[in-house]
């Protein structure tokens, strides 16, 4: 299990990278847990696993599910319900973001997101919008120390060009139950470049040397 959260830095945008959901689980109900026990708002987004599942997960994690809704300090919701039905825009979605944020600290002490990335699978966004989002997304919280987002990244569900491009935009990665400040991190460059760094070509092997690399990088074991 996850120590106390100190873990997550402030305003951390941090990737996830798993094969299995018991390890999601594990990073997700400790992630979400350790904001509801600070009095943070937290949100489970999830394409994986069910509402009800989820629920289950927290209520049997110790968390009164019932109570911290009708508080409004925890919302668990599918994918398909995050996502708008207009074509996707970072633009918008960081206006909507915002909102979200805004919102959750004016009631709580932080806001905490924790959300499956399968949500821009089916109907696909291409990478090339997703990598934007994820770095246009460093910007949206930067200077926000109470907000910390976990986004997750199944890497048998995502293709390698998604898995680089979520490599490239997060300042932080947990790989094999390791947090570490991630050395290919580039969104303000991306940015500075858009559009023209926003597509990727990485095959399986270029991010498996990726990963290979991170492992030899210091960090700290959380499972």
């Amino acid at each position: 299990m996850f120590e106390s959260d100190t873990t997550y830095a402030p305003s951390a945008h941090t990737c996830l990278l798993y094969e299995g959901l018991d390890e999601q689980r594990q990073a997700v109900l400790q992630f979400l847990k350790d904001g509801l026990d600070g009095g943070e708002q937290v949100w489970c987004v999830s394409d994986e696993v069910s509402d009800d599942e989820w629920n289950f997960e927290l209520q049997a994690s110790g968390i009164d599910v019932d109570k911290e809704r009708r508080k409004g300090s925890l919302v668990v919701c599918q994918g398909e319900h995050w996502r708008r039905p207009t074509p996707f825009s970072s633009i918008q979605n960081a206006r909507e973001t915002w909102e979200l944020i805004e919102n959750g600290l004016a009631g709580f002490s932080g806001v905490r997101f924790a959300v499956d990335m399968g949500w821009t699978l089916e109907p696909p966004i291409p990478h090339d919008l997703v990598c934007h989002w994820e770095a246009t997304l460093n910007l949206v919280i930067a200077d926000e120390p109470n907000v910390r987002t976990l986004c997750l990244y199944n890497t048998r569900r995502q293709s390698a060009r998604r898995v680089h491009s979520a490599l490239r935009t997060h300042p932080f990665v947990i790989v094999g139950g390791i947090y570490r400040p991630n050395p290919f991190y580039e969104a303000a460059n991306i940015l500075d470049n858009e559009p023209h760094l926003n597509h990727s070509d990485a095959d399986g092997g270029a991010v498996e040397g990726m990963l290979l690399q991170l492992a030899g990088e210091p960090g700290r074991q959380l499972y």
